[in-house]
């Protein structure tokens, strides 16, 4: 089965369409993480891959994800993405935690992230100098669609098309630009751990 339907996963899919054409006409980057990092929006803003390896997908084919078996794994943006106004979405599957957070989207020093998820909760949401739950547990071994939107201090986070954050306690994205899929910094130690797929 090769449909990217949240639906055919037994997802409801609400208000938040990620087959929407005019998403795919704006974008900045689009890493399909089929065997390398390139960026196929037509932008050449190309990430690095490091360590990591390449997984299943959801769909079942081989090499076609990227995994983070720890979490010092990390793909980084070459051309930090620091406009105010920026949509990020993901598929990501869930296997467990090594560390305090589980930073998916984050700035280049780690103190801001755009999608982070606590380890003791599971939960999943935003960190300001602070952590901002969304009150949205994950469960491991499950794959997610995840999409964060910023418009200045305002953050929605969706999960499988749901919205399930909005808050007006959002970082600016241009003073703390998106440049990391997963990192580890301290004190937070927060990195990725599981398999991710589809960034746009």
């Amino acid at each position: 089965d090769s449909s990217s339907n949240p639906e055919d996963f037994g997802y409801t899919t609400f208000a938040f369409d990620i087959t929407n054409p005019d998403v795919h006409k704006n974008l900045c980057v689009e890493y399909l993480l089929d065997g390398n990092g390139m960026d196929t929006s037509g932008n050449d803003n190309h990430a690095l891959l490091t360590p990591g390896n390449f997984v299943t997908d959801r769909f079942g084919n081989r090499r076609q994800a990227y995994g983070y078996p720890d979490s010092s794994d990390t793909i980084e943006i070459t051309y930090p993405l620091n406009s105010n106004d920026i949509t990020i979405t993901m598929w990501f599957f869930y296997d467990s935690t090594d560390g305090d957070y589980i930073s998916l989207a984050s700035d280049a020093s780690g103190a801001y992230h755009h999608i982070i998820i606590e380890q003791a909760t599971r939960e999943i949401g935003f960190f300001n100098q602070a952590w901002y739950s969304s009150g949205a547990a994950l469960e491991t071994g499950n794959w997610y669609h995840i999409a964060a939107v910023k418009d200045y201090s305002q953050s929605k986070l969706y999960l499988n098309g749901r919205l399930i954050q909005e808050s007006c306690d959002g970082f600016n994205n241009e003073d703390f630009p998106l440049s990391h899929i997963g990192t580890i910094i301290n004190p937070l130690s927060a990195g990725g751990i599981g398999n991710i797929d589809d960034i746009k």
